[in-house]
Formats: structure tokens, C-alpha cells, sequence
């Protein structure tokens, strides 16, 4: 089950934690489709962990985004209130920092390891090979996450900006969640700049998210 701090300021704002779990697996489940059907997903050992991604000039079914979309009408208005906050507090972080260059990189949408199998590098291996597609393609690789930041510099990703929401929510009564854009620039093979720095531990379940071309 996600953990992370976002994911507890979203559920905290729904019919109940119970609710927003179905309701999250489900989504989980249409967005594995989509990224399947777009060639966007990665596994180890059929699911021991899983890496699912976005190129540029990706686009989401018509189907994908009717039921997403469904999905969405079953949801209360705090939730949405919080999700919305969230999409544009990321919205901003890119416009911000990346510029003109905002549309351009890879974004990697989700990043888990099942409990039981955290600790043999299997998060790092699936990282890599999405950085892999970014060095051969010349793409920057971007993530947002909020706990997991320090797992992705050790992998080769910089820190670019970072910014809090739940600050101005009288209904939340739990610390600022703080959510950083973290970028990894391309490396040009046989310069010696695509060697990772090894990870201090394959961190639980990573759960990013994305405005826009990928839904909270």
C-alpha cells in the first residue's frame, strides 16, 4: 500500500481511507493498461517491482480517459480540492524550472518494489533502464516524488526545485508535505557520465506523480 506523504494527504481528504485505496487500486490498474499498450512498463520477476514511464509524444486512449475520467466523478469535493492543489503545485515546479523544455523530457510515473524484495537493486535496475532510453533518445528523465528524493540522487538525479502544499488547508492537520522535481540531464555513452552512483538501498515503494499527461 503507498505510504508516502502525498498519498496521505490525498486520502485523508476522501470518503475514507477504505474508499480511496479501491479507488486507487483501480486506477492503478487502468493506468498499467495504458502503459502497457503504449510500451511504458517495465518489471522484474513479473511483478517483484515495476517501473512504468512517459515519453513526449505519448498519448492516453480515448478509452483510458473515459474511464479515468469516471473514476474522477466518484470523489469528494475536499479530495478534489487537495488534488487539484497538487496539480498545480507540480504544474508550477516544471513551468518554473524546465521552461521551454517542460514538454520534452521522459517522466517516470511510477516506481514500486514489493516489501519483501526491497534491498537486492532492483528499483536502481529499473531506473536505469528508463535512463537508458533517455541517453540513447538525448531525453532528459524527470520524477516527481516527495520521501523517495534521496534514493533518486543517488541514481544520478539532481534536485531541481521543490515546493509544499497543505499549508493553507484548515482541514489538514498534518505537516507540509514537501514535493520535489528531481531531473537527470542525458549522458553521452563512453564519456564515463552514464556510470550510477551505487543506491544506499532500494527505497519502499516509490510513488511519483505528474500534472497533466499523468493523473493523481
Amino acid at each position: 500500500m503507498r505510504s508516502d506523504s502525498l498519498t496521505r494527504y490525498l486520502r485523508a481528504g476522501d470518503f475514507s481511507s477504505a474508499f480511496y485505496d479501491l479507488r486507487d487500486c483501480i486506477a492503478g490498474i487502468l493506468r498499467h493498461i495504458e502503459a502497457i499498450r503504449l510500451g511504458r512498463a517495465l518489471t522484474v520477476d513479473h511483478g517483484d517491482a515495476v517501473c512504468t514511464f512517459r515519453l513526449p509524444e505519448d498519448k492516453d486512449s480515448k478509452l483510458h480517459l473515459y474511464l479515468m475520467g469516471l473514476l474522477r466523478k466518484i470523489q469528494t469535493k475536499e479530495f478534489t480540492k487537495r488534488q487539484t492543489e497538487v496539480r498545480g503545485a507540480i504544474g508550477t515546479l516544471f513551468r518554473e524550472n524546465l521552461g521551454d523544455r517542460e514538454a520534452e523530457p521522459i517522466d517516470i510515473v511510477l516506481l514500486g518494489t514489493s516489501p519483501e524484495k526491497q534491498g537486492h537493486g532492483y528499483g536502481k535496475a529499473l531506473v536505469k533502464a528508463v535512463t537508458d532510453i533517455g541517453d540513447a533518445k538525448g531525453l532528459a528523465v524527470t520524477v516527481v516524488t516527495t520521501d523517495a528524493y534521496k534514493f533518486y540522487e543517488a541514481v544520478g538525479f539532481k534536485l531541481v526545485a521543490e515546493t509544499i502544499v497543505g499549508v493553507d488547508n484548515p482541514s489538514w492537520d498534518g505537516a507540509p508535505i514537501h514535493v520535489r522535481l528531481l531531473l537527470r540531464e542525458p549522458h553521452r555513452h563512453g564519456s564515463g557520465e552514464e556510470q550510477i552512483p551505487k543506491a544506499a538501498s532500494d527505497e519502499s515503494s516509490v510513488i511519483t506523480h505528474r500534472t497533466g499527461r499523468t493523473e493523481l
